[in-house]
């Protein structure tokens, strides 16, 4: 197994917890993918009786921290579960699910079975 690096998960947040780095354009990504997920729980999910299931590879620790701004922003794992899917599914490295399973802990749509590894 790899060890983390700093590209990786760079700083703590204000939980306490790891996070990635990133840069201004995650706001928009943050933005497309919201719209993305409202899209498809609201039109295609009434179609699929909400047997939707949402998969996250590469989930990453659930938070970023914008680079110079010290900004912090949630990410993709945290903000799919604010959307009605049947099932969560996150993938990463060991490292980062560990941190993920910390921050996502408390939320009443989280478990266990939402977490899987990544083979490297």
């Amino acid at each position: 197994m790899l060890p983390m690096t700093q590209t990786e998960l760079g700083t703590l947040a204000s939980d306490g917890l790891p996070a990635r780095l990133t840069g201004q354009w995650v706001h928009g990504k943050k933005y497309y993918f919201c719209r993305y997920l409202d899209i498809m729980t609201h039109g295609v999910g009434r179609k699929w009786e909400g047997k939707l299931a949402y998969v996250d590879l590469f989930s990453g620790p659930g938070r970023s921290i914008v680079r110079g701004s010290q900004e912090q922003v949630d990410g993709s794992p945290v903000l799919a579960l604010n959307y009605e899917f049947s099932r969560y599914i996150f993938v990463d490295i060991p490292e980062v699910l560990s941190c993920l399973k910390k921050r996502l802990a408390g939320h009443p749509k989280f478990s266990r079975d939402c977490i899987h590894r990544r083979r490297l």
